[in-house]
């Protein structure tokens, strides 16, 4: 991107990330976000402890039934990427003429935010897809899960573990086990022993 990122420790003092304590009031940002959960499902998957530790309240707006997959389903979980971007657009994201599209649940602290324009966020991108395709992580033109774990390596010490499990079940010495190599099959890396 060329473009120095601005990372939220920067902007804002954050606890340990193991502390289990509520921010008090003062200390949490307000943000309007967007929610992809369908119309069946009431609430937002809102997930407090990473929001704790963030300080953030956040309220939630369901983005458009155009933006799924199946427009008509009300249980449809899959949105299109390519149907999301008019809405988060900087500078100029589409709007309804109101300005809103009602609130699908409030913040903790009771602020009732539309999505920012200047931020873009969501509470689960997990089924977002960059086309009318469903699951399309398990196809090799994915653009975004074709990636996952492209540059994952294991460590020593889960290679050595891996051999004490293979030596265990062969019942024979870890020094008796080919060499290993880290293989990426399918997009999914691997521990692959070779023989000699």
């Amino acid at each position: 991107m060329r473009q120095a990122l601005l990372e939220w420790h920067e902007v804002k003092a954050l606890p340990n990330s193991t502390t289990t304590e509520t921010p008090h009031p003062h200390e949490q940002e307000q943000l309007g976000c967007w929610s992809t959960r369908h119309e069946s499902e009431r609430i937002p998957m809102r997930v407090l402890s990473m929001l704790n530790h963030l300080r953030f309240d956040i309220s939630y707006t369901r983005i458009p039934g155009e933006t799924r997959n199946v427009v008509w389903s009300k249980n449809d979980d899959f949105v299109d990427f390519g149907h999301i971007v008019p809405y988060i657009f900087p500078g100029k994201p589409l709007r309804h003429p109101s300005g809103s599209y009602g609130i699908m649940h409030d913040s903790p602290m009771g602020h009732r935010l539309d999505p920012d324009e200047q931020m873009s966020c969501f509470d689960f991108l997990y089924y977002a897809t960059s086309s009318h395709e469903t699951f399309e992580w398990k196809f090799p033109w994915s653009p975004a899960w074709r990636r996952v774990a492209t540059h994952m390596h294991f460590t020593d010490e889960l290679v050595d573990t891996v051999k004490g499990y293979l030596s265990r079940m062969f019942k024979s010495s870890e020094d008796d086990i080919p060499p290993v190599r880290v293989s990426s099959l399918n997009h999914t890396p691997r521990l692959i022993f070779y023989p000699l």
